[in-house]
């Protein structure tokens, strides 16, 4: 199968709904990493499992699988929230500023978030 263009791709999963139901994938005080195999799933549940250790995020990570969105097919995503209250650490470990946090984490998985798109 073709793979579409990464910006299209990144357009739609803004709009990609949960297999079976109208939820959208993108909430307001979670963060959803999307996956396409097996092995990017392990490596991405450990970066949340560092994340949770530090505390940045909730306990509890939701696997879904995306419902097939037009070019693109098989797609599964984790999705996580983020805690409501960030721990102090000393240095500069990671941003207390929620915002700031979601473009961090966006760093490590070297995945453009929704504003960068937009600006493009």
């Amino acid at each position: 199968m073709p793979r579409a263009p990464v910006r299209s791709v990144s357009r739609q999963i803004d709009k990609a709904t949960a297999e079976g139901t109208f939820e959208r994938l993108t909430q307001p005080g979670q963060i959803a990493v999307v996956y396409s195999n097996r092995a990017e799933r392990e490596e991405y549940l450990q970066y949340l499992g560092y994340l949770r250790h530090l505390g940045y995020i909730e306990a509890g990570v939701e696997d879904l699988e995306l419902a097939d969105m037009q070019g693109v097919r098989g797609l599964h995503a984790l999705r996580v929230a983020i805690a409501a209250a960030p721990p102090v650490h000393s240095g500069d470990a990671l941003p207390d500023d929620p915002a700031a946090l979601v473009r961090a984490v966006a760093e490590v998985f070297q995945v453009p978030t929704a504003g960068a798109m937009e600006a493009a």
